[in-house]
């Protein structure tokens, strides 16, 4: 076994591969990346799966049985691999393990090709997704996260009560025409590639739900930091055509009040982790400057 792994984690594995997969041999388990949870690459005998074991303080922040809903709806389409265990009581999960896995990153999704994937993978979950009963809603979201926060501390951003309030006010604005199943959290390192197969996958669903479908859009062009020409690509491959300017108008305000609610998630989640102390502010101010250029270019925010 492998020594990046806490006992408490190797035996939580351990008793899964016994009690789920019927095998009580030696394994080997990798630490991968990731912001909030432990992910590891489990290797036992002809299993190769990625195993997930929630961090401290994410209980707060996600369903469990939402998450499992999604999950094997996503599986199912093909947008996700095959997931092999999912225990709602506990969060943790395991898929099976992409071959030949290239994660991607914002120089990655940057590529043309990529983008192109990435946009035609989304369109396809939001086609064909199973609807859920869980709906993601920011503006429900936004009041949720500052209670977790203040449960330990105040939000003392400077600026932050004056844009809460003029994002709140543009609420009847993008009140969805349709709701569509939306993965809610498309960071680049969730889209995985099989580099032999050119397959893009989508994974991690602690936040996905029934959403306005412009949401993933506008959340892909800001953690790829598209510029304008690879937004215009992006968005072309998903409509299949050109974003109308209602559209990208739409997107744009999305854009700010994705950095808005994930600064929020990035303090709460500092409380535990002060590794990330610097997302929190950083995504609020990002949010303060595009929320400048929406009212100022029409159309414009990444």
């Amino acid at each position: 076994m492998q020594t990046d792994i806490s006992d408490a984690d190797q035996s939580v594995i351990a008793s899964i591969l016994a009690n789920h997969f019927n095998y009580q041999g030696d394994f080997s388990a990798t630490r991968l990346g990731g912001l909030t949870n432990y992910n590891y690459l489990v290797q036992a005998g002809d299993l190769n799966a990625v195993f997930r074991l929630p961090g401290d303080g994410t209980e707060g922040l996600v369903d469990r049985e939402v998450e499992c809903a999604i999950t094997k709806a996503a599986s199912s389409i093909g947008v996700d691999s095959p997931l092999l265990y999912f225990d709602p009581a506990t969060g943790i999960k395991a898929v099976q393990l992409i071959p030949h896995a290239n994660t991607m990153s914002k120089e990655k999704l940057q590529q043309p090709d990529n983008t192109v994937r990435a946009a035609k993978l989304i369109r396809k979950l939001h086609d064909e997704g199973a609807s859920v009963d869980f709906r993601f809603d920011v503006f429900e979201m936004i009041p949720h996260y500052e209670e977790l926060i203040e449960q330990h501390e105040s939000i003392d951003w400077e600026g932050y009560g004056a844009l809460r309030e003029q994002l709140m006010a543009i609420k009847p604005q993008l009140q969805a025409n349709s709701l569509a199943l939306c993965h809610c959290d498309p960071l680049c390192e969730n889209f995985v590639l099989d580099a032999e197969s050119g397959r893009m996958y989508l994974i991690d669903w602690e936040y996905g739900g029934m959403n306005d479908p412009l949401w993933d859009v506008a959340d892909v062009i800001i953690e790829s930091d598209y510029n304008r020409n690879q937004r215009d690509l992006f968005q072309e491959s998903y409509f299949g055509r050109a974003a109308t300017a209602e559209e990208d108008r739409m997107i744009s305000a999305y854009i700010v009040l994705i950095d808005f609610l994930w600064a929020l998630w990035g303090k709460q989640r500092s409380y535990f982790d002060h590794s990330l102390d610097y997302y929190g502010p950083e995504r609020f101010a990002r949010a303060q400057r595009n929320y400048e250029t929406l009212l100022g270019q029409d159309g414009a925010g990444a």
